[in-house]
Protein backbone atom coordinates (compact mmCIF):
# COMPACT_ATOMS: atom_id res chain seq x y z
CA UNK A 1 0.00 0.00 0.00
CA UNK A 2 1.68 3.73 -0.89
CA UNK A 3 2.16 5.96 1.72
CA UNK A 4 0.82 9.38 2.33
CA UNK A 5 1.26 12.16 4.82
CA UNK A 6 -1.70 13.41 6.82
CA UNK A 7 0.24 16.32 7.91
CA UNK A 8 -1.42 20.02 7.28
CA UNK A 9 -0.69 21.85 4.05
CA UNK A 10 2.60 23.52 3.94
CA UNK A 11 1.98 27.12 2.62
CA UNK A 12 4.43 26.88 -0.06
CA UNK A 13 2.99 23.34 -0.93
CA UNK A 14 -0.38 25.05 -2.15
CA UNK A 15 1.34 28.34 -3.48
CA UNK A 16 3.28 26.40 -5.91
CA UNK A 17 0.25 24.25 -6.91
CA UNK A 18 -1.44 28.22 -7.45
CA UNK A 19 1.60 28.89 -9.83
CA UNK A 20 0.92 25.70 -11.88
CA UNK A 21 -3.23 25.41 -11.68
CA UNK A 22 -3.43 29.28 -12.79
CA UNK A 23 -1.88 28.41 -15.54
CA UNK A 24 -4.84 26.14 -16.47
CA UNK A 25 -7.46 28.52 -15.37
CA UNK A 26 -5.77 31.95 -16.30
CA UNK A 27 -8.87 33.87 -16.15
CA UNK A 28 -10.89 32.31 -12.95
CA UNK A 29 -9.06 33.36 -9.82
CA UNK A 30 -11.82 31.35 -7.97
CA UNK A 31 -11.14 27.83 -9.29
CA UNK A 32 -7.57 28.33 -9.77
CA UNK A 33 -7.32 28.98 -5.70
CA UNK A 34 -9.81 25.97 -4.80
CA UNK A 35 -7.78 23.81 -7.39
CA UNK A 36 -4.69 25.14 -5.67
CA UNK A 37 -5.80 23.48 -2.39
CA UNK A 38 -6.53 20.11 -4.00
CA UNK A 39 -3.87 19.85 -5.96
CA UNK A 40 -1.27 20.14 -3.21
CA UNK A 41 -3.52 17.51 -1.72
CA UNK A 42 -4.04 15.22 -4.42
CA UNK A 43 0.24 14.97 -4.55
CA UNK A 44 0.30 13.19 -1.15
CA UNK A 45 -1.93 10.37 -2.67
CA UNK A 46 -0.06 7.83 -5.13
CA UNK A 47 -2.24 6.14 -7.63
CA UNK A 48 -1.18 3.09 -9.25
CA UNK A 49 -2.22 1.98 -12.42
CA UNK A 50 -4.36 0.91 -14.23
CA UNK A 51 -6.20 3.95 -12.93
CA UNK A 52 -9.58 4.86 -14.18
CA UNK A 53 -10.60 9.02 -14.20
CA UNK A 54 -14.36 9.36 -13.34
CA UNK A 55 -15.17 12.87 -15.54
CA UNK A 56 -11.94 13.13 -17.40
CA UNK A 57 -12.55 16.44 -19.03
CA UNK A 58 -9.81 17.59 -21.33
CA UNK A 59 -7.07 15.82 -18.90
CA UNK A 60 -5.30 18.59 -18.21
CA UNK A 61 -5.79 18.44 -14.49
CA UNK A 62 -5.23 15.01 -14.06
CA UNK A 63 -1.55 14.88 -15.77
CA UNK A 64 -0.76 18.42 -13.38
CA UNK A 65 -1.43 16.03 -10.72
CA UNK A 66 -0.15 12.23 -11.87
CA UNK A 67 1.96 13.46 -14.75
CA UNK A 68 3.94 9.92 -14.82
CA UNK A 69 0.75 8.04 -14.47
CA UNK A 70 0.53 6.49 -18.48
CA UNK A 71 -2.11 3.49 -17.44
CA UNK A 72 -5.04 5.70 -17.33
CA UNK A 73 -8.49 5.52 -19.17
CA UNK A 74 -11.14 8.49 -19.19
CA UNK A 75 -14.52 8.85 -19.08
CA UNK A 76 -16.79 11.89 -19.53
CA UNK A 77 -20.27 13.03 -20.94
CA UNK A 78 -18.71 15.93 -22.77
CA UNK A 79 -18.19 15.20 -26.51
CA UNK A 80 -15.93 18.15 -27.06
CA UNK A 81 -13.77 17.38 -23.80
CA UNK A 82 -13.54 13.84 -24.69
CA UNK A 83 -12.20 14.73 -28.13
CA UNK A 84 -9.65 16.89 -26.32
CA UNK A 85 -8.88 13.93 -24.01
CA UNK A 86 -8.27 11.44 -26.59
CA UNK A 87 -5.62 13.69 -28.37
CA UNK A 88 -4.26 14.83 -25.48
CA UNK A 89 -1.99 11.40 -24.84
CA UNK A 90 -2.90 11.54 -21.32
CA UNK A 91 -5.32 8.67 -21.63
CA UNK A 92 -4.60 5.29 -23.23
CA UNK A 93 -8.42 5.54 -23.45
CA UNK A 94 -11.29 7.50 -23.31
CA UNK A 95 -14.93 6.88 -23.38
CA UNK A 96 -18.43 8.99 -23.64
CA UNK A 97 -20.78 7.95 -21.46
CA UNK A 98 -22.55 8.46 -18.38
CA UNK A 99 -20.19 6.31 -15.46
CA UNK A 100 -22.75 4.45 -14.74
CA UNK A 101 -23.18 2.77 -17.70
CA UNK A 102 -19.69 1.62 -17.61
CA UNK A 103 -19.17 -2.09 -18.01
CA UNK A 104 -15.90 -2.83 -16.28
CA UNK A 105 -14.36 -5.88 -15.79
CA UNK A 106 -13.50 -7.34 -12.48
CA UNK A 107 -10.25 -6.28 -10.86
CA UNK A 108 -9.94 -4.07 -13.79
CA UNK A 109 -8.06 -1.00 -12.15
CA UNK A 110 -5.91 -0.84 -9.14
CA UNK A 111 -7.08 3.34 -8.48
CA UNK A 112 -9.93 5.36 -9.41
CA UNK A 113 -9.99 9.18 -9.51
CA UNK A 114 -13.40 11.86 -9.74
CA UNK A 115 -12.56 15.18 -8.87
CA UNK A 116 -16.28 17.07 -8.88
CA UNK A 117 -18.32 14.42 -10.72
CA UNK A 118 -19.51 12.26 -8.63
CA UNK A 119 -22.05 14.57 -6.02
CA UNK A 120 -24.03 15.53 -9.45
CA UNK A 121 -24.31 11.83 -10.88
CA UNK A 122 -27.67 10.24 -11.05
CA UNK A 123 -27.01 7.00 -10.63
CA UNK A 124 -24.35 7.18 -7.72
CA UNK A 125 -24.54 4.02 -5.63
CA UNK A 126 -25.22 1.49 -8.61
CA UNK A 127 -21.73 3.48 -10.28
CA UNK A 128 -19.93 3.20 -6.68
CA UNK A 129 -21.04 -0.83 -6.67
CA UNK A 130 -19.58 -1.11 -9.92
CA UNK A 131 -16.02 0.57 -9.32
CA UNK A 132 -15.63 -1.22 -6.12
CA UNK A 133 -16.14 -4.65 -7.91
CA UNK A 134 -13.69 -3.06 -11.08
CA UNK A 135 -11.01 -2.31 -7.75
Amino acid sequence: MPEFTTSLLAPAEVLAAYDEVSRLYPHIPSMSAWRSWELAAYRRFPLAGPTLDVGCGNGSYFALVWPGLKDVTGIDLDPAAVAEARQSGIYREVQQAPAHQLSLAPKSFASAFANCSLSPMAALPHFLRTLHAAS
